[in-house]
């Protein structure tokens, strides 16, 4: 779990190859390990090398068919490479699995919205904000959803809120591939800013 943990640290903090050793490392120490098998397309995922980071999605859920992150993660890859049908397969066998928890189903919503399907993307953020009345869902779902759908202004809203909320999905705001749009945006600058915290280094 520490290797594990450790390669979260490092992939978000720009330091990629290192991350993925770590993951390595923890499946070498653990090669049964679920988590460690599902997270082991982390790296290409999030440097955005989609096709190599399905394949080894892909290669996992045919491990573990009953896990219902790789399915989450192998969706949303999916669904960042074009492959809609797909994706959406993978998000809804999440769902079976884990139930309509508000990271599964705002997978499924930003599915939805990159393959043009705007209704039914926002129907699962009424979802999501029916569900906050009841639990924590926070901004940063929503924010990627709503990045999806094009409409920017109400994603920086949304990821305004979950930085007062301290959303711990910050941690990845500058390699996110799912906010990816809002980079060039003068916005973007200031809310990376506000996630470093004061005097940090950028």
């Amino acid at each position: 779990q520490a290797h594990l943990w450790f390669a979260n640290v490092l992939i978000v903090s720009g330091r990629p190859e290192e991350g993925g050793a770590e993951v390595q490392m923890a499946r070498t120490l653990d090669p049964l390990s679920n988590v460690a098998i599902a997270l082991g397309g982390w790296v290409p995922y999030w440097m955005g090398r989609f096709d190599e980071a399905i394949r080894i999605f892909t290669e996992s859920v045919e491990l573990i068919p009953d896990f219902a992150p790789v399915h989450y993660w192998r969706g949303v890859t999916l669904a960042r490479a074009g492959r809609d049908a797909e994706a959406v397969a993978s998000l809804e066998r999440c769902i079976e699995l884990l139930g309509r928890t508000p990271m599964a189903i705002s997978a499924l919503a930003m599915a939805h919205a990159l393959a043009g399907r705007a209704a039914e993307a926002r129907g699962i953020l009424v979802e999501l904000e029916a569900q906050s009345a009841q639990r924590f869902v926070g901004g940063y779902y929503p924010a990627q959803v709503l990045v999806a759908l094009g409409d920017v202004d109400a994603a920086f809203a949304a990821l305004d809120r979950a930085i007062d909320e301290r959303v711990h999905w910050l941690a990845a705001i500058r390699i996110d591939p799912s906010l990816a749009a809002l980079r060039d945006d003068p916005r973007f600058g200031v809310l990376v800013a506000r996630v470093a915290g004061p005097g940090t280094k950028r």
